[in-house]
């Protein structure tokens, strides 16, 4: 799978880096690498501050990528929505 999300840390900022061209849209492995960064920073106490950002010009995310989306069954599509998102918690 490739790397889709990076995560920068400076002066107490965590910056989530998405790198999903041409649009970053919304597909399973892209929310799979959100969910994963998101959950290390929940016992990041370093981290005050999240700031979502896009490494394209001019585009921070498309929406969801429904062919990636659509192409799963339940099964496959739960396994890459966490039962509690973490950004909820």
């Amino acid at each position: 799978m490739a790397e889709l999300v990076f995560l920068e840390k400076s002066n107490g900022v965590a910056h989530v880096i998405m790198n999903s061209p041409p649009a970053n849209a919304m597909s399973a492995d892209l929310m799979e690498q959100l969910n994963a960064v998101v959950g290390q920073l929940q016992t990041d106490a370093e981290s005050r501050a999240v700031l979502f950002r896009s490494s394209l010009d001019k585009i921070v995310m498309a929406g969801a990528n429904l062919k990636d989306l659509l192409s799963l069954d339940e099964k496959g599509f739960r396994e890459i929505l966490p039962e509690r998102p973490v950004w909820k918690m």
